[in-house]
């Protein structure tokens, strides 16, 4: 009776590990997918200024 107790409790705590560790990857690879969307959107940015200004790197 006490291992079925042990093992149910184990199982349990084995789930709760891995569903948190889940959660960790998860979050870490939306951050990742989110950084990458920042950084194209800074560079159509930065490419539309540049096209405004028509700068020529030549000149310097």
């Amino acid at each position: 009776m006490i291992t079925l107790v042990c093992v149910i409790w184990s199982v349990i705590g084995i789930g709760i590990i891995v569903l948190s560790l889940f959660t960790a990857i998860s979050n870490a690879i939306t951050e990742a997918k989110n950084k990458d969307d920042d950084i194209i959107s800074l560079k159509r940015r930065l490419f539309k200024i540049e096209s405004k200004l028509d700068v020529d790197c030549d000149d310097y």
